[in-house]
């Protein structure tokens, strides 16, 4: 199975396991990161805080189905650039669903006090739960 067709579900840090279905157990982010974006080269330009343009390379695709992919981005602390990152990443979900209808794409930003606090046990939790940055500024 090649990296760009696997679904990832979020467990403990010391294992990273590949699974399917929105409904895996979640603990926190894995380490399959690095290995992942190899294969994928998924990147996007943005304009960053002091106004150059930067790579973003978001932390995670998991692929739900062959029809749903949600890109995930989860942060200890949150820089300047956080805002620009996802806001460059909203408009993108809408640009590429805009003119094709092949895969539905969606992101999730998880910080990291969040999850503390809320303890999502699936990923259609931390989906659900997760809402900054869904909405255009």
């Amino acid at each position: 199975m090649s990296p760009a067709s696997m679904t990832i579900s979020l467990t403990s840090p010391k294992r990273d396991t590949i699974g399917s279905g929105a409904e895996r157990p979640i603990k926190t982010v894995l380490l399959l990161r690095y290995a992942y974006y190899l294969a994928v080269h998924f990147k996007l330009d943005y304009v960053n805080a002091t106004g150059d343009i930067s790579n973003y390379y978001p932390d995670f695709m998991v692929k739900l189905s062959n029809k749903k992919i949600v890109i995930v981005e989860t942060k200890g602390q949150e820089d300047l650039d956080v805002p620009l990152k996802m806001e460059r990443l909203r408009q993108w979900c809408e640009d590429i669903n805009r003119v094709q209808s092949n895969v539905t794409y969606d992101f999730v930003y998880v910080d990291e006090e969040g999850f503390e606090k809320y303890k999502p046990t699936s990923f259609r939790q931390l989906v659900d739960g997760f809402r900054e940055y869904k909405e255009k500024t």
